[in-house]
């Protein structure tokens, strides 16, 4: 069991799932991965995460927001714009290699 646990804590450190999820959460419009996946049936950006999370949370600019599972940060970056400051928290060491 504990060896399963470490090849868990080193999926996110490998640079191909890094690539993906940068690749997702600050798509290029020209090479986005979702209308390579989906064609034509690609949802706007505003319509899917991580960009729709943005409804959920009444922008407070005197306010700090936390962000856990922060992943790449992209979530975290977009609570910054919304409040006094924001704090994002990941484990897996993917929110240092997004603020890249």
């Amino acid at each position: 069991m504990r060896h399963a646990m470490e090849n868990d804590e080193q999926y996110y450190q490998r640079e191909k799932v890094l690539l993906e999820y940068l690749a997702f959460h600050y798509p290029e419009p020209a090479a986005d991965p979702m209308r390579a996946l989906l064609g034509d049936r690609t949802p706007p950006l505003g319509e899917r995460f991580p960009f729709a999370v943005r409804d959920l949370w009444e922008p407070c600019a005197d306010a700090i927001a936390l962000d856990v599972g922060a992943a790449v940060g992209r979530v975290t970056f977009d609570l910054a714009e919304d409040h006094a400051y924001a704090v994002g928290l990941d484990l897996s060491g993917m929110l240092m290699r997004g603020a890249q």
